[in-house]
């Protein structure tokens, strides 16, 4: 039988979720013998405790889901078991907050604040399951979450903030790029927004292609490791942030706080096969999703030039997307040697 929030109650509601939540004793000793993080007072009470016996450089970061602006259960329905949705949309709060962690650099996630927001005719499993898919990546990544809150919301909401711990000599800005460096992505960008496409549309039959872009859309993966990768000592990427937002819109915000423009060579950007057959099948240019997409949660970065063939051979899903330019060069788009004019098809929050 289905049970309600609004039959059970907030009280028992958040012990069922301090259950999920139960740190492992394994993490707990990790934090004390690495990070000298020695909870005082654990989850449960009016706030969480930490004693940090050294000296820590320590990362925050939070990012909101909201029904209607996010993510839409009546289209994933159609996709996915009510279980499995309510999973992956936990899973993919915590991922996009993980992925602004990774564009500082190496860094350590310690603990998490979860917020979420439910009518009274949610379900109880709803909640179950979304704490589920949250737990997932803290026992991937080895965290915990340490709180949160509760609030009765017309519309469903997930806010998460996350404290990490920088392992890395230095964060890795998105101001430091200068005019000969070259600009790299992590891994294929685009198909996020391919993936949402396919959910807004009517009828539940997906070819092969289609499920891999779903995927990318519903379940993103942090680069945790590629970040800490490109602030290593070998490396030092010059300047960084995650893909969230389109290329273009990313590029925007890259160049305007290094000062500095880009020449971007799409015929140097690879195309996921995946995206490629979507494309052709709709008889559209993948630049559009490549280029004006978003939420695709690689990095995109510059390095001096001698430490691009290091990228490449650490991470092998990077590849080169251009050049770094003085500022009075804007952003410009190339195929090869043929200029590519654009037209703005961005989302934009206001």
């Amino acid at each position: 039988m289905t049970q309600f929030l609004s039959a059970i109650g907030e009280r028992p509601l958040l012990k069922k979720i301090e259950g999920i939540c139960r740190p492992r004793p394994a993490t707990l000793e990790r934090l004390k013998r690495k990070h000298r993080a020695n909870p005082l007072v654990p989850l449960g009470d009016d706030a969480y405790v930490v004693n940090m016996a050294t000296p820590s450089r320590l990362v925050f970061t939070t990012d909101t889901l909201i029904q209607g602006t996010h993510f839409r259960p009546e289209d994933q329905r159609r996709f996915l078991p009510e279980s499995e949705m309510w999973k992956c949309l936990g899973s993919k709060a915590m991922a996009v907050n993980l992925s602004d962690l990774a564009a500082m650099g190496r860094v350590e996630p310690l603990f998490a604040l979860v917020t979420i927001g439910f009518g009274g005719d949610i379900s109880v499993d709803t909640v179950d399951n979304l704490y589920k898919g949250m737990m997932e990546y803290c026992r991937y990544f080895d965290f915990i979450i340490a709180g949160g809150d509760i609030i009765r919301s017309d519309l469903s909401i997930v806010s998460i903030c996350i404290v990490g711990k920088l392992m890395s000599t230095r964060p890795v800005m998105r101001k430091g790029a200068v005019p000969g460096d070259v600009l790299m992505a992590s891994g294929p960008i685009g198909l996020s927004s391919a993936g949402m496409e396919i959910l807004e549309r009517q009828g539940k039959s997906l070819e092969t292609y289609e499920k891999t872009l779903l995927r990318a859309h519903l379940l993103p993966v942090p680069r945790l490791k590629e970040g800490g990768i490109l602030a290593g000592e070998d490396i030092m990427a010059t300047s960084m942030l995650d893909a969230s937002d389109d290329l273009a819109t990313s590029l925007e915000i890259l160049g305007g706080e290094s000062r500095v423009g880009f020449d971007v060579d799409l015929s140097r950007v690879p195309v996921h096969p995946a995206l490629s057959s979507y494309a052709a099948a709709a008889g559209r240019s993948p630049w559009h999703w490549i280029i004006f997409g978003g939420e695709d949660y690689e990095l995109l970065f510059t390095v001096k030039p001698s430490r691009a063939p290091r990228v490449l051979g650490r991470l092998p899903r990077a590849y080169v997307l251009g050049t770094v330019k003085p500022p009075a060069f804007g952003i410009r788009f190339r195929d090869g040697s043929r200029p590519v004019r654009l037209k703005d098809r961005r989302f934009r929050h206001f």
